[in-house]
C-alpha cells in the first residue's frame, strides 16, 4: 500500500464547489500530476448538508455540489482519479455540523459513502473529550462499517483534534486505519515553540514528531505528518482559516524550507 498522494481542499484557498473540484481534478490531469501518482482530491469540511436528509442520510449540500457526490465521483473514476471525503463521530469545532455527527450512524453513513463511488474518507476527531478507549471504540466502529460495504474505501483517522494532540503519535493505530495523523495541524511556516504551545504545528515540529514515528510506517500503514503545506503563504492561509486561533503573523516558508519540507515528507513515505 502506497501513501495516498493527491490534493485536499482544506489548505487549497479555493471554494469548495462542483465546479472548483472538477476544474482541479482536470488540472492534475493536464499538468501530469496524476502520472506521477497524485491520484486523489479529497473533500474536506464544507462539502456536506447541515442536515441529514428525511431517511436520515448524509447529503451534499444543495447549492456546492448540485449534482451530488456520486456525479463527482464518477467524473474523477472517468479520469483515472480517486475521489476522498470528509466525516468526523462529533463534528465539534471542525468546521461541520454537529446534527450530521457520525456517531451512531456509522453503518448507514458508511454506506451512502460506497454507494457514493468514494475512494477515501478522512474521519476527523473533532471533540475536546477523548480518552483512548473511546477513540478505539468510534474509530473501529467507522472501519467495521467500511468493511461491511464490501467496497475499498481507504481509511485516515485523527485523533488528535481533542484535548489529547498527542494521541496520533502515542498509540499505535495500525489495526483501526489505513493511516492516521501524528500530529496536530500543520501550518505554512518553519515553526517555533510558540506556535507549538498554541497546538500548531510549522513543518519542523512537524517532522519532529513524525521523524521518530517512521519506523511504523509500513505497507500495511501508513503515518500522517499532515498535507504538505507548499506553496502557501500566511497571509492567504489566515485569510482562508478565519476559525482557526492562528496568534502573531508567522514568516512564510522560504524556496529552501519547501523543498526541505517536501523531501522530509517524502523521505517519511507521506
Amino acid at each position: 500500500m502506497l501513501p495516498p498522494m493527491g490534493w485536499n481542499s482544506w489548505n487549497s484557498g479555493i471554494t469548495l464547489t462542483e465546479q472548483t473540484v472538477r476544474q482541479t481534478i482536470d488540472a492534475m490531469v493536464s499538468s501530469g500530476l496524476r502520472d506521477a501518482g497524485y491520484r486523489y482530491v479529497n473533500l474536506d469540511a464544507g462539502w456536506a448538508a447541515p442536515t441529514r436528509d428525511h431517511n436520515g442520510n448524509l447529503q451534499a449540500d444543495p447549492g456546492r455540489f448540485p449534482h451530488g457526490i456520486a456525479a463527482l465521483a464518477g467524473y474523477a473514476h472517468d479520469r483515472n482519479m480517486y475521489l476522498g471525503i470528509y466525516h468526523s463521530p462529533f463534528n465539534e469545532g471542525c468546521g461541520q455540523d454537529p446534527r450530521i455527527a457520525g456517531a451512531g450512524h456509522e453503518r448507514a453513513d458508511a454506506k451512502v459513502f460506497a454507494d457514493w463511488g468514494v475512494d477515501y474518507l478522512k474521519y476527523d476527531w473533532c471533540r475536546s473529550d477523548a480518552t483512548h478507549d473511546q477513540q478505539v471504540r468510534y474509530f473501529a466502529a467507522m472501519r467495521d462499517a467500511l468493511r461491511a460495504t464490501g467496497r475499498r474505501i481507504f481509511y485516515s483517522v485523527n485523533p488528535n483534534s481533542s484535548n489529547d494532540p498527542g494521541a496520533g503519535a502515542r498509540y499505535d493505530w495500525s489495526k483501526i486505519a489505513d493511516m492516521n495523523r501524528n500530529s496536530v495541524d500543520l501550518v505554512p511556516t518553519w515553526g517555533d515553540d510558540g506556535l507549538w504551545s498554541r497546538g500548531l504545528a510549522g513543518v519542523l515540529e512537524g517532522a519532529g514528531v513524525s521523524i521518530a514515528l517512521a519506523h511504523k510506517s509500513n505497507p500495511s500503514h501508513i503515518n500522517d505528518p499532515d498535507m504538505m503545506v507548499v506553496g502557501l503563504g500566511w497571509d492567504e492561509f489566515v485569510r482562508t482559516h478565519p476559525t482557526m486561533s492562528l496568534g502573531p503573523t508567522q514568516p512564510d516558508l522560504n524556496d529552501t524550507e519547501q523543498r526541505a519540507h517536501f523531501s522530509l515528507w517524502a523521505m517519511l513515505a507521506a
